[in-house]
């Protein structure tokens, strides 16, 4: 009833209006309530009534609370809809299409591959690793930036992250790593910091490592990640065109049953809106393609 085709509820889909056929896949995301929707191109194929009743729709959802997402072309339509806009497709790849056209970014991955065949837990296979990420060419132990962070789904680890939204600053280099090497990366870091610094220095860190499951591929119940992975990757750590794929801390990621991992790209902004590079470098997971029976 919400999406207005009750009386259709009886009928075989693929009789349907590409209008109705939008409607019935809006009726599916709503199936579970969820708080979050993510609709693209919603309005295609709908009749003015159609269009009509989506915009009040997405702004109904929005009113109790849900967060919605929606991805069009048809930007004034947007316009009098959505509360914040992005727009998407300004700005050129940077040289590199890569995290690492921001100056002084600069990414090192150490890369484990051991072993094949069934699990044995302690040796493998192993399918996993770390990538550091140096946030510019200073001394990122003593010279912090500017930070801030942002929730979607609030499933995962990421350490430091109170200390970021308490003081919004960045004290070192960001590691990503499996779920279950979270701590051994963040020992690690400090353990390269306080190697690095001068001896006397009076330092404390709160590292950020954030984490992907990869126990798909990886004995991640082995321990396989050292601190001295950390140290290869902070050493390896360059600018230019960096690595992309199964490497570092993307290894063994799996997402929707297809091969995850590292992932980067950058966009510089013309002059007129401030020339600014903004670069983004993800590492990718999630479950299944479907749900198993």
């Amino acid at each position: 009833e919400l999406v207005g085709r009750h009386d259709v509820c009886a009928g075989r889909a693929g009789t349907f209006s590409w209008g109705m056929r939008q409607r019935l896949g809006i009726a599916v995301a709503l199936i579970g309530d969820p708080a979050v929707l993510i609709l693209d191109e919603p309005i295609n194929g709908l009749d003015p009534d159609g269009i009509f009743w989506i915009r009040n729709l997405m702004k109904q959802l929005a009113s109790e609370g849900r967060t919605v997402f929606v991805s069009s072309h048809l930007m004034g339509e947007m316009a009098v809809t959505a509360d914040h806009l992005i727009v998407i497709g300004r700005g050129r790849p940077g040289p590199a299409n890569a995290i690492t056209d921001v100056a002084g970014v600069r990414v090192g991955h150490t890369t484990i591959v051991r072993g094949d065949g069934p699990l044995v837990i302690g040796e493998g296979p192993v399918r996993t690793g770390v990538t550091m990420i140096l946030p510019h060419d200073g001394d990122p132990w003593t010279e912090p930036l500017f930070a801030g962070s942002h929730t979607l789904n609030g499933n995962g680890e990421l350490t430091g992250l109170e200390w970021i939204r308490e003081a919004g600053h960045l004290t070192g280099p960001i590691g990503i790593t499996n779920t279950h090497s979270v701590g051994v990366v963040r020992d690690g870091i400090i353990r390269n910091a306080v190697r690095a610094l001068p001896f006397g220095t009076s330092y404390w860190a709160l590292p950020v490592v954030g984490e992907t499951w990869d126990g798909l591929l990886n004995d991640i119940d082995g321990f396989h990640v050292t601190a001295d992975h950390v140290d290869a990757a902070l050493a390896a750590a360059h600018g230019g065109a960096i690595e992309e794929g199964a490497v570092g801390g993307g290894t063994g990621m799996v997402c929707h049953e297809f091969k995850g991992g590292i992932g980067t790209a950058s966009r510089v902004v013309p002059a007129d809106l401030g020339g600014f590079t903004v670069g983004v470098l993800v590492g990718v997971f999630s479950w299944l393609l479907r749900d198993e029976e």
